[in-house]
């Protein structure tokens, strides 16, 4: 089957792109560069000339008699049958997931029994495989042997390990492509998996169900013995995790030092290996590990990490987590990759039978004794790279310290000095080295001999320790010399080179894209390069299994030799190679975008794309410059181009060897799709390249031609997308103008991309905050994907999706929440449960939710899309910080202020460190930060952040965008609530025109403002502005927002609040009852802002003295707030407190003080000490006490709040001023009229500074200065001050008023003692 399979993708990959002259010339350059290995057999020329003359695949697979002619030419046993032929041919046509199976057998029985999914459960799979294999063409008796060697759970257990790359629950194609070859039999790999499986766990546990599989396939095969000089040690994934690469064949030299090192790991601990280039320390660290491996001493597995090259924290960063299957994120990852480095330790230590006196010697040494390996090899100073986000602790260093039974085995060139941080220090005085460092010497000269005559086996002895002396028995210049001896063609030369461009690893698919041959071609160039010494095998990647595709790397001295070889002998080879090379990773972009558009395949894509980040990186850093020979090389390019601008399929590789060049129409083709820039977005850690690229693609493209310009319209649109994802939206929509105006020129306006530039410019022209401006081209762009792309695309989700979050900035909520839901509910169908967009489709559909005052129900969705982005994304991903604020938005709109905090402290560090300072998210989560510090009642903390955030959203955003008015507004309730109202109200008004300037007057912003300057004009005690301004914003709402929206019940109760202020009670209870019946038709009755209307309906009734009836009405918005916000919640303790006051009134004071007490105590807890509303129970209290006659407990109450009120609020706020108040009062009481009148007169004064001259408070403080001086004698003085008041009061409250009525009622009185007098 594996024969057949390979001459049936020789016959595919010809047919495909009817290149057969080319294909013939590199067949025949492939056999003259291996005429001394291992010839190449082009198995299937006659049978694709015979299909190009029979029409093409399609035509053959139609027509039994045109297939048994190609079953004749292709020369199979006669127990292959037509049902074969036609079954591999129809899975290589198949796009299904199923192609990116490699091994026949496996390939067929996925597509015959999951067609379509790319990935299924675990319990799915072992229900049909191996069994079901018989459906298949297969050999009943190879199916009979897997079945028995899968028989019981140790074997299938041990198969999952060796497999599964990322979710435990299924199993993909991705994972049986990188697990599995395709040019060997399955019986035999898995097998040998199963077998290297039991040989390691034997050594590393007891367990009898390893025993046992070991038993079942010992009669297969066995293990070649593995001696640290020379046999080839096999690279697995079992269940002792290892990824360790295979021996070099000709390894030789190294017994007695590695001897050395594995007695250090074993006892001592980790160890850095020291030694120039060239000087096989590599090798030797392989070959240490495969040791230590194999005598159970890394029972948690031996993983290995190349930096080589590896020179950012990024790059390093990228490196540890493909070794340990960790998806690299913008933040967080060395505590990442620490934390996965640590759960490789086993949960006990490793069993001490038969390492006794190893035992004792890591006692000594005080060691735990290894539990798993790290080699982490070419450090160089890489691992030295300082952390952003750990402190500045060094990747060593923390393993060294926090997971000392993980043994680092480190190689690198130059010393690496990472000494304890403690105060211990040698004999010599020197700081304690945390990697003790050892050095690797030339090898022997016999051994160099022996290593020369490996290679070059026709050299005589003499002739052999010749050229090892002049070598200097440096390993890696003997293997190279020796192989110069013997293979020094030209052709493997260019191979070389042109392999050279690879990052890091890559496997056998790739090297045939970059060196332009079929893959048996790839496979025999890798496998000749490899035993010359000029490959190694860099292991099977996280997880691989132990016959999956294999994987390679260049050494970096060979690469750096490579690449000057390659100025000499061709200075266009290297950038033919990287055109080729870019070429083959846009045309993969390219698949795996599609694949991302879809539910059943978009996680898989992710993954790949994952496992090749490091490629798409390389090459986004070709596409910026750094190798500009790598593109516009004519019109051969690596990806094909429709008529439309849209990319294709990519080319073959034969396709792609005879240019090598990549046209920047293809790159445009490729890069710029939206599948494409989501994938990349999601990525994570690509941005920084694409930004590069972008700037030079944009500067690169010329007009001229409709190709020309198609690809400058996407190149515009690039460079749109990324300024708008950086949050600089007007050089974003410059751009993006001018890319949709060359897209209608060019596509015309009835095309997808034409329709994907308008909702792109719609969201720059909605981030500026001019929604109704957005709202048309929104609406445009979802009527053009309707029409093109039909109603389930996951384009037309998107333009619903956007166009609901305009309509929902425009403050029509309820509107907006049904486009919302289709928007998800078509992710949900199109894309799946779990896929990004369709967590942002919950998370968007939240916030609606909550908009409309709905916080309970949306914090489920919030936690969601959360929970989601986490899985899926990461924890560091700018998605997930969006989510991250706005559950804390969610959870503080609740009044969970305390649980909020921390959120949005995360939520503010990731932006920081994502997207930077300048960024406008940056912004609204220093905004959001502020907003529940000024709720924890720290206002004047809150302050600096609310400034903070001004300034920056006048930066980032300008003057006269929408987010910077809403900082204007906060800014200035925050200085209303430190009392500065006079200092707060020009804010507020500047406020108000900005948003009636950039929102229009009927925008429910507006209106907010409009409630806010309300609400301060109040403070400052204008009662007759007040009105006027709390009907404008209840009509605004009304207007805007219609009848049942949460915000006209507030409107409706601040105005019921307002009339209550000026005596008009029974008014008040007509609207407070009104906002009532509104929450609880619109919002519930269990809705905390129903519980508000409860409690302020309670305290209208109270005001009007019916204090009985108003008292269960406190309880009721009590116990409501109890339940749905909780005992300890500071509303609840508001209700407390009101309902004492009621009580108090009754006369009742027994059973006031308790209620008082416990709503004190409530504050301390849920607010702190220094909140402004503990110092209002604290002064509460006091007014209780001092009720009851106890004026002198009362005193010290009074002066702590007075003393909490001045640090917290200062000495300029009128709470300040009452305490001042309260305090003569009491002291009044206690008959010390010498201290009261300063007092009086203190208060007075702060309130006319600070309220104005006719404040109500201000009034109040000038009517008992006149009582406190009527109570002295002095009559007339306070005939004077009480002849003010009931002036002040007639003039601004009415002749109605009660308070009118006592200040003529004291006047009186003071005129009546004053005449009594004389």
């Amino acid at each position: 089957m594996s024969e057949l399979s390979d001459k049936v993708r020789t016959t595919v990959a010809i047919d495909s792109n009817a290149k057969l002259l080319a294909v013939h010339a590199v067949v025949e350059e492939s056999r003259l560069l291996l005429k001394q290995a291992s010839l190449y057999q082009d198995p299937a020329a006659a049978a694709r000339t015979l299909v190009t003359e029979l029409g093409g695949l399609e035509a053959v697979l139609g027509d039994g008699d045109k297939l048994r002619q190609v079953m004749q030419q292709l020369d199979v046993s006669a127990r292959i049958t037509i049902e074969t032929v036609s079954s591999l041919l129809s899975s290589h046509l198949d796009k299904g997931p199923q192609r990116h199976i490699l091994q026949p057998d496996l390939r067929l029985f996925w597509n015959k029994h999951y067609a379509g999914e790319a990935e299924v459960p675990w319990f799915a799979f072992w229900t049909d495989f191996p069994a079901l294999l018989k459906g298949n063409p297969a050999d009943t008796a190879m199916v009979d042997e897997l079945g028995r060697l899968l028989a019981d759970e140790a074997a299938r257990a041990a198969f999952v390990r060796a497999v599964e790359r990322s979710n435990r629950e299924s199993i993909s194609v991705w994972e049986l492509k990188v697990a599995f070859s395709g040019d060997e039999g399955l019986l035999e790999q898995v097998s040998r998996m199963l077998l290297q499986v039991a040989a390691i766990g034997a050594h590393s546990t007891n367990d009898t169900a390893t025993a046992a599989a070991m038993a079942n396939v010992g009669a297969l095969q066995t293990v070649p013995a593995y001696g640290g000089t020379g046999g080839v040690a096999p690279s697995i994934v079992t269940n002792t995790r290892c990824q360790l690469p295979p021996m070099v064949p000709n390894y030789v030299g190294r017994d007695k030092e590695a001897t050395v090192f594995l007695e250090h790991l074993r006892t001592q601990g980790s160890l850095v290996l020291l030694a120039p280039g060239g000087m096989g320390k590599s090798c030797l660290a392989a070959d240490v590990a495969w040791q230590m491996l194999r005598g159970g001493w890394a029972p948690g597995g031996a993983l290995w990490v190349d930096l080589r090259e590896a020179s950012s924290e990024m790059e390093v960063e990228m490196r540890f987590c493909i070794a340990l299957g960790l998806q690299q994120e913008a933040l967080g990852n060395p505590a990442r990759i620490l934390a996965a480095i640590k759960a490789l330790l086993p949960q006990s230590s490793p069993a001490a039978a038969g390492h006794c006196a190893e035992s004792e010697e890591a006692l000594k040494w005080q060691v735990p004794l290894p539990g798993a390996l790290l080699v982490v090899d070419n450090a160089e100073d890489a691992l030295l790279a300082e952390p952003q986000d750990n402190g500045g602790e060094t990747a060593g260093g923390g393993i060294c310290k926090e997971a000392p039974a993980v043994r680092l085995l480190v190689t690198s060139r130059t010393p690496i000095r990472l000494t304890s941080s403690s105060d211990s220090v040698t004999p010599s005085g020197h700081p304690t080295l945390l990697l003790p460092e050892q050095h690797v010497g030339a090898i022997g000269l016999g051994p160099a001999s022996e290593l020369v005559r490996v290679v070059a086996a026709d050299l005589t002895e003499v002739e052999a320790r010749t050229v090892a002396e002049a070598c200097a028995c440096v390993p890696l210049v003997l293997g190279l010399v020796a192989e110069a001896l013997v293979a020094g063609r030209l052709a493997l030369q260019h191979a070389v080179v042109q392999l050279a461009v690879f990052p890091s690893t890559f496997d056998e698919e790739a090297a045939a894209a970059v060196l332009g041959v079929t893959q048996p071609q790839a496979q025999a160039i890798l496998a000749l390069l490899h035993r010359h010494s000029m490959l190694q095998h860099g292991g099977a990647g996280t997880g691989g299994g132990a016959s999956g595709r294999q994987q390679f790397i260049m050494h970096m001295v060979v690469r750096q030799q490579a690449m000057q070889m390659g100025r000499q002998l061709d200075p266009a080879l290297l950038p033919v190679a990287e055109g080729r090379f870019v070429g083959s990773i846009l045309g993969l972009l390219t698949e795996w975008a599609t694949m991302y558009g879809t539910a059943k395949q978009w996680r898989l894509a992710l993954a790949m794309a994952c496992d090749r980040q490091a490629d798409i990186c390389r090459v986004l850093e070709l596409i910026g410059g750094s190798s500009s020979e790598a593109l516009g090389r004519g019109a051969t390019s690596c990806l094909t181009t429709d008529n439309q601008g849209t990319a294709g399929t990519a080319r073959s590789a034969p396709a792609a060897a005879a240019g090598g060049g990549v046209s920047l129409e293809a790159v445009a083709a490729a890069l710029t799709t939206a599948e494409a820039l989501d994938l990349l977005y999601d990525l994570g850690s690509t941005t920084q390249c694409l930004e590069a690229a972008s700037r030079w693609l944009l500067a690169r493209v010329t007009t001229g031609n409709q190709q020309k310009d198609l690809a400058r319209g996407s190149f515009l649109y690039l460079a749109a997308w990324l300024n708008l994802k950086a949050g600089h939206y007007q050089v974003a929509e410059v751009y993006q103008r001018q890319a949709l105006e060359l897209r209608r020129w060019v596509l015309g306006t009835e095309h997808p991309d034409t329709a994907t530039s308008i909702s792109n410019l719609a969201s720059c022209i909605h981030a500026q905050g001019r929604y109704a401006e957005a709202e048309v081209p929104y609406q445009q762009a979802l009527e053009l994907r309707r029409q093109l792309l039909g109603e389930e695309h996951t384009d037309t989700a998107s333009s619903m999706d956007d166009l609901a979050g305009c309509i929902k900035a425009q403050g029509r909520y309820a509107e907006a929440e049904v486009p919302f839901r289709q928007a998800l509910e078509l992710r949900r169908r199109v894309l799946g449960e779990e896929h990004p967009k369709t967590a942002t489709s919950i998370n968007n559909l939240a916030t609606c939710i909550s908009a409309q005052g709905r916080y309970a129900e949306a914090e489920v969705p919030y936690r969601q899309a959360l929970e989601l982005r986490r899985r899926v994304l990461g924890e560091a991903h700018r998605d997930t910080a969006t989510s991250t604020n706005n559950l804390a938005s969610c959870i503080n709109d609740q009044g969970r202020f305390l649980e909020a905090k921390p959120l949005y402290q995360q939520a503010l560090d990731m932006r920081h460190r994502i997207l930077g300072e300048e960024h406008p998210d940056t912004a609204a989560s220093i905004n959001n930060l502020a907003i529940c510090v000024k709720a924890l009642g720290h206002s004047s903390e809150a302050e600096p952040l609310y400034r903070q955030a001004l300034e920056l959203r006048r930066r980032v955003l300008g003057g006269e965008h929408p987010d910077t008015a809403t900082s204007i507004n906060n800014l200035a309730a925050c200085i209303n609530d430190q009392g500065r109202a006079l200092e707060a109200e020009p804010l507020y008004r500047q406020a108000l025109e900005l948003r009636r300037r950039v929102l229009g007057v009927e925008h429910p912003c507006t209106a907010n403002s409009v409630n806010n300057l309300a609400a301060c004009i109040k403070a400052l005690g204008r009662h007759g502005e007040v009105e006027p301004l709390y009907r404008q914003a209840l009509e605004l709402r009304q207007r805007v927002l219609g009848a049942d929206h949460p915000d006209i019940a507030k409107s409706v109760s601040n105005l019921a609040t307002c009339m209550s202020d000026q005596g008009r009670y029974s008014e008040a209870e007509t609207l407070h009852r009104q906002a009532l019946g509104l929450r609880r038709r619109v919002l519930g009755m269990e809705h905390p802002d129903t519980a508000t209307s409860i409690n302020n309906l309670a305290s209208s009734i109270n005001d009007q003295g019916r204090s009985s009836e108003a008292e269960p009405i406190y309880r009721q918005a009590l116990e409501l707030r109890q339940q749905l916000l909780g005992k300890e919640h500071p509303r609840t303790a508001l209700s407390m407190n009101n309902l004492a006051a009621c009580i108090k009134a009754q006369g009742r004071s027994s059973e006031v003080e308790p209620l008082y007490r416990q709503a004190l105590d409530l504050r301390r807890r849920a607010l702190g000490e220094d909140h402004p509303d503990t110092a209002a129970s604290i002064n509460n209290l006091a007014a209780c006490i001092n009720d009851q006659g106890r004026s002198s407990e009362a005193e010290p109450l009074y002066r702590q709040a007075l003393e909490l009120r001045r640090r917290i609020l200062g000495e300029e706020h009128p709470s300040t001023a009452t305490s001042l108040n309260n305090l003569a009062s009491c002291i009044k009481a206690l008959g010390r009229p010498g201290e009261v009148e300063p007092l009086y007169r203190q208060a007075l004064e702060l309130r006319q500074r600070v309220l104005g001259a006719e404040h109500p408070s201000t009034i109040q403080s000038i009517n008992n200065l006149a009582s406190c001086i009527k109570a002295q004698g002095r009559y007339g003085e306070a005939e004077l001050l009480y002849q003010q008041v009931l002036e002040l009061r007639q003039r601004i409250l009415g002749q109605e008023h009660p308070d009118t009525a006592t200040a003529a009622n004291n006047l009186a009185v003071c005129v009546k003692a004053k005449k009594k007098k004389k």
